[in-house]
């Protein structure tokens, strides 16, 4: 198909899951070879690999030579039985657009359960209003925009994942917590320490809504306990 010229921005958000993103949207990326400015938010299943800063690099930004903008978050689902397929980790790097336009991005790598694995894939600084399937591997770095967090993973949170929360994402208003196990045994060398964020109060002082209904009894104590919130 041919190109579209007069196509200088666009912006594609869709924030329920998507199967058909290498058969309708890749394709018609290709075709936007005038862009000088693009947004996506996806979040995409049934994929069987990755979308990660290889992809970003060689299956969008190679076929946009003029764009100058790139802001977007892409979440790639992959259900496996293998809990070790993938590596849990994070990587922060640089990626240089056609036109030399300098872009960090992060990507993470985590489980959801058992059987389901999902790399996050997203440009620094974060500037949507919502985060999807952030869990105990983030960046550390302030998602001032976000007011919507979603939190899941295959790991239990302890006291000191939502401390790191509510430092990162000052301006929460809803948080979705979903957690299958207890947190790990309390070290008593912790709660010894003059410096322990165990003493730290996790404090939100924006958030009217946690819902904390699938969530295992420790998390649901981090908002009900009046020394932990």
């Amino acid at each position: 198909m041919d190109d579209l010229p007069n196509l200088k921005c666009f912006s594609l958000k869709c924030y329920r899951q998507i199967n058909n993103y290498d058969e309708k949207i890749l394709p018609l990326l290709h075709r936007m070879t005038y862009l000088e400015k693009l947004t996506l938010y996806l979040s995409i299943e049934n994929r069987g690999r990755f979308i990660d800063n290889s992809h970003i690099q060689n299956e969008i930004l190679l076929y946009m030579p003029r764009l100058h903008s790139l802001t977007f978050y892409i979440s790639t689902y992959d259900d496996t039985d293998d809990l070790f397929r993938y590596v849990p980790n994070q990587d922060i790097q640089r990626i240089a657009t056609n036109n030399g336009h300098q872009q960090c991005m992060a990507n993470i790598i985590k489980y959801n359960s058992s059987r389901q694995a999902v790399c996050s894939i997203f440009s620094l600084p974060f500037v949507f209003n919502r985060l999807q399937n952030i869990g105990n591997i983030f960046p550390d770095t302030a998602f001032k925009y976000v007011t919507k967090l979603w939190v899941v993973d295959v790991m239990p949170f302890n006291h000191e994942f939502f401390i790191r929360i509510s430092r990162s994402f000052p301006s929460l208003d809803k948080l979705h917590v979903t957690s299958s196990k207890l947190q790990l045994s309390c070290n008593m060398n912790a709660f010894l320490s003059d410096d322990s964020q165990s003493y730290l109060i996790a404090k939100y002082p924006h958030l009217t809504s946690p819902d904390v209904m699938n969530a295992n009894v420790d998390c649901i104590e981090e908002f009900l306990n009046e020394t932990k919130a």
